[in-house]
């Protein structure tokens, strides 16, 4: 069983008209962030999309973030701000005690492991969607953690 946590990231994007969020949460995989596993650009989904009350990275994906062609939701964004354009998706099953991402999708740069699946404890992954408004935000600009 992997470990999943969050961190939150204030982004100081360069682009002054980007339309990308700037308080990302990232999710950090057995202590590795994923966009450094898959190699994205960008490093999390807003904030907002995944804090409770929230059913994203649950049963009830936000339609503005699931890729029209696989059916995916967003687990981290593009830093344009169009997860189809150049985010990462997966496929996200609930069970009673597990939360399975797998069958990733990756639009833009990145690449992700052949296989890779990441299998959560429940109670473990909902305590990190409820608690992470009270992560202090950590400043990441272009790429740079």
């Amino acid at each position: 069983m992997n470990r999943f946590r969050l961190a939150r990231y204030s982004v100081v994007l360069p682009d002054e008209e980007s339309f990308a969020a700037t308080d990302l949460a990232v999710p950090i995989i057995d202590d590795v962030p994923l966009f450094v596993v898959v190699g994205s650009d960008f490093p999390g989904v807003p904030v907002v999309l995944v804090a409770p009350p929230s059913g994203h990275w649950l049963t009830d994906p936000d339609d503005s973030y699931v890729d029209e062609e696989s059916g995916r939701p967003a687990v981290l964004d593009g830093s344009c701000g169009i997860a189809e354009c150049c985010g990462v998706m997966a496929r996200i099953d609930v069970t009673a005690s597990t939360i399975t991402w797998s069958d990733f999708v990756v639009r833009g740069r990145g690449h992700v492991p052949s296989a890779l699946q990441l299998t959560f404890d429940r109670a473990e992954y909902e305590r990190a969607l409820a608690q992470v408004l009270d992560i202090e935000p950590t400043a990441w600009t272009d790429g740079a953690q």
